[in-house]
């Protein structure tokens, strides 16, 4: 069965957005890129079928994004023309006319949202400039043949303590921060124009940052000749740049340097090594199962654990042995999950150096609500070299030989090479499809697989697995999708497409007189989810599917953490009428406390118990006390990945349980499921 997948609902803004379109195919063409946004509500779309007419609405109209059809002139010259026309600030978007609809639209409002972003950001900015005009100044005259030093003003309004008329040392001078008063003095007495900023220490002990300026003048009544010239207090406006550089170049959560400060970091240090005939060298450390821990402890615990592997790489780059790693270093955040290090004049020797002392490090357990957990990291790295280009190419070469480490296991590390590179580009073109399948419904499918009794051979019911066959390449792993779900922030989306399609299934077989059980697997990131026992709740509405019908499968990891949080979402499910599975038994904590504590209706034994049958006396005993434990406590028990018969005998000799594997079946179409049951219930029959 393909899944169909319900379309979001359309974008909308406080103030319709303004785009232009430049586009070769018609608006009226119903599968066109004009038509397809012209159809938004909340968008204010004007179609050019020309260059130079999307140049002079784009002049007149100062839209918020720029889109260009693939259909239309897109070399080069046509990009410079609309960018000179629309200024630097303004997103040009390039898009072909084969995006999927809601993708297209999905997209165009996240670049809406980034101008308007940027727009504002541009706005806060002149609000500032307007400040600093605004601001108070105080005015003073020198005269220098007397010198006298006089204000224009009371200066005690503004700066406490400052005395109103006597010489230069009298007044000004004796409150400069004696770091500044040479300086001071000297531009002073000297006469000449001048602007310097400089500390006053005020007898009440407050210290303020002061802008003086001065310009030459001849006294009108005197003749004599005179400096006039300011004192503005900005200390205030100093901290707020400070403040908006921070907000700007630093990660809130970590106070590390950001992606955009690291970015501009490492373009600069490109061009000094490739002056000095030096390298540089880039590591990406990737936080192994990040998501997990943060759904499982909550955000401010993963919060301490960001904060923590920032303070031990910093720590690890200022231990880095100075014949290892000459020149200087940086620690950033890159975002999410991820960390990068920056070494300059440095091999890669110093690399793996960097890397061993950091793991070294990151093995110390972090405390999290009196829990222990030992935080690993992957990581990637790659030099430059004479022929790199920029600095963001470097970067994204350290991240893609991360991504490989981090897939080949923990606490992996991988200095980049070329096929890395299409690994990523094949991550990021499954994502991409993936995301149109979500959006358009097509391709997705659920598959299932019988569950049968190991002495009386009935069906117990069906597990529901994912299938992708996207294009003529062939399948898409179930555990790759997954994945990369997890790690694009799609889980959720996908997840309530299966569980929604599951049920219809089972309701339409429960309607043919086939009360089939329908188990459907929730990831960590769902379980975590508040609304998640919400979620089920609606969709067994929708579908009209008996709750008893429904068992939910829940590893032990996404238990991890507060008990009682997760009992107490458990709790909400079971009062649902679902059925609870604690999955994959064995593969993690394999805690006992659990079938006690949590209201568990069925244990499934992971494969890897199973396949030592026969081979392992421990497993096997390991296996029968598991068995009998849960039969004591009223836990039904499914046996996964049973494939010989010789497994399935010593099965059924433990106990009444279930068993799942390629032994009876495959995961099944759904049309396949009812007659593969009627064949399999002749068969035991016979």
């Amino acid at each position: 069965m393909t899944i169909l997948a319900r379309r979001t609902s359309s974008h909308s803004f406080p103030l319709p957005a303004k785009v232009v379109v430049l586009s070769a195919t018609p608006a009226s063409e119903p599968s066109s890129v004009a038509h397809v946004l012209s159809s938004v509500k909340s968008l204010d779309v004007t179609v050019a079928t020309s260059l130079g007419q999307a140049c002079r609405l784009v002049a007149s109209r100062r839209p918020e994004v720029v889109v260009v059809d693939s259909s239309s002139e897109t070399g080069p010259a046509a990009c410079s023309r609309l960018r000179a026309a629309s200024g630097e600030s303004t997103p040009l978007v390039l898009v072909s006319g084969s995006l999927a609809p809601g993708a297209l639209v999905e997209r165009i409002a996240q670049f809406v949202g980034a101008s308007r972003a940027e727009r504002a950001t541009a706005a806060a900015a002149e609000q500032l400039d307007r400040a600093r005009m605004l601001g108070r100044i105080v005015q003073w005259k020198f005269d220098a043949e007397a010198r006298t030093f006089a204000w224009s003003e009371d200066p005690s309004a503004r700066f406490a303590g400052l005395a109103d008329e006597g010489t230069l040392g009298e007044t000004l001078l004796r409150f400069v921060a004696p770091s500044d008063r040479a300086r001071v003095e000297h531009a002073v007495l000297l006469r000449r124009a001048h602007r310097m900023e400089y500390r006053l220490c005020l007898p009440g002990g407050d210290e303020r940052l002061v802008m003086q300026e001065a310009v030459v003048t001849v006294d009108p009544v005197s003749g004599r000749p005179t400096l006039l010239g300011t004192v503005h207090d900005v200390s205030e406006l100093r901290a707020a740049e400070r403040a908006l550089d921070r907000v700007a170049y630093y990660d809130e959560i970590t106070a590390l340097p950001n992606r955009a400060h690291v970015s501009s970091y490492v373009r600069a240090a490109v061009l000094a090594a490739r002056l000095r005939g030096s390298e540089i060298a880039v590591l990406s450390f990737g936080i192994v199962s990040f998501r997990r821990l943060n759904d499982t402890f909550g955000h401010l615990a993963g919060n301490i654990v960001l904060r923590e592997i920032a303070s031990r790489l910093r720590a690890t780059i200022e231990q880095l042995p100075r014949d290892a790693h000459a020149g200087e270093g940086m620690v950033a955040r890159h975002g999410g999950d991820e960390f990068l290090a920056v070494l300059c004049d440095a091999g890669q020797e110093a690399a793996s150096t960097f890397f061993r002392l950091a793991s070294a490090k990151l093995a110390a357990p972090i405390v999290l609500d009196g829990t222990k957990v030992v935080v690993s990291c992957s990581a990637g790295a790659t030099l430059s070299s004479a022929s790199t280009a920029d600095g963001d190419g470097l970067i994204a070469q350290a991240d893609a030989a991360m991504h490989v480490a981090k897939a080949e296991g923990r606490s992996g590390y991988r200095v980049f090479a070329s096929d890395m590179q299409q690994k990523l580009e094949r991550r990021l073109d499954v994502e991409r499809r993936l995301r149109e399948a979500l959006a358009c419904g097509t391709g997705l499918e659920l598959h299932y697989q019988p569950k049968v009794e190991a002495r009386g051979r009935r069906v117990k019911g069906v597990e529901a697995l994912l299938r992708w066959s996207p294009d003529a390449r062939g399948p898409i792993s179930p555990l790759e999708v997954v994945s990369i779900a997890e790690e694009s922030g799609l889980i959720h989306v996908l997840g309530e497409l299966i569980l929604r399609t599951a049920c219809r299934q089972a309701k339409t077989w429960s309607q043919a007189g086939s009360e089939l059980c329908v188990a459907v697997n929730v990831s960590a990131h769902q379980f975590a989810s508040v609304d998640f026992a919400d979620n089920v709740a609606r969709i067994l509405e929708e579908t009209q599917l008996p709750p008893g019908l429904l068992e939910l499968e829940i590893t032990e990891g996404s238990m991890m953490g507060d008990a009682e949080v997760a009992r107490g979402m458990l709790t909400r499910l079971k009062c649902l009428g679902v059925r609870i599975a604690l999955d994959d038994f064995g593969t993690g904590y394999s805690s006992l406390a659990y079938l006690t504590r949590f209201p568990i209706d069925t244990l499934k034994i992971d494969r890897s118990f199973v396949v030592e049958i026969g081979l392992s006396r421990k497993g096997e005993a390991i296996l029968g006390a598991i068995i009998a434990l849960s039969r004591d406590l009223a836990i039904e028990v499914v046996a996964e990945g049973v494939e010989t018969a010789a497994q399935e005998e010593f099965l059924a000799s433990l106990g009444e349980l279930a068993i799942q594997g390629w032994l009876h079946s495959k995961a099944l179409p759904p049309l396949e499921v009812l007659a593969w049951i009627a064949r399999h219930e002749m068969t035991k029959e016979v």
